[in-house]
């Protein structure tokens, strides 16, 4: 296979859940009836003690 960077291009919109009261983002924005699942998940302790969690759709 050869994947191309240009194949898979990244939107730069970035948004704020509940106005960045929880901390967390969403890069692009994409319909959610087209949402079929993450690829990945990783979940990890911040070096303040805070649990983060991180997904790709």
């Amino acid at each position: 296979m050869n994947f191309k960077p240009e194949d898979y291009p990244i939107d730069e919109e970035v948004f704020e859940y509940e106005g960045g009261k929880m901390g967390s983002i969403s890069i692009g924005n994409k319909d959610p009836n087209e949402y079929d699942g993450d690829l990945i998940q990783v979940e990890y302790t911040d070096t303040d003690g805070t649990p983060v969690l991180i997904k790709l759709p």
